[in-house]
């Protein structure tokens, strides 16, 4: 077992959440929001939609104290804000498929 593998295991023993684990989802989910924001200024919300709730995903929906506080520490607001985006691109979705509905 190398020494990222006993710290992770020692973190989520000790946190609720392994350090090495977010660690390298950080990037991860960096490059999807921006991702997903290009596609939506591209007018492509769909697919926003789809790569916004691939990377939220991966990430706890209720998280623990110390799982907010590294996540903060991590990424700053970028969950809260990808979270605030990816309920506006789904509204937005949803708009156009009631107007697509009606005909219009």
């Amino acid at each position: 077992m190398s020494i990222l593998d006993s710290l992770n295991a020692l973190t989520k023993t000790l946190l609720g959440v392994g350090i090495v684990d977010v660690w390298k989802q950080v990037p991860q989910t960096k490059e999807a929001s921006q991702k997903a924001a290009q596609l939506a200024q591209n007018k492509h919300l769909r697919e926003a939609v789809i790569i916004a709730e691939k990377a939220l995903a991966v990430w706890s929906i209720k998280p623990g104290f110390w799982e907010r506080l590294i996540c903060q520490l991590l990424l700053g607001k970028l969950l809260d804000n990808l979270t605030q985006q990816l309920k506006q691109w789904r509204y937005q979705v949803a708009e156009v498929d009631k107007l697509a509905a009606n005909g219009i």
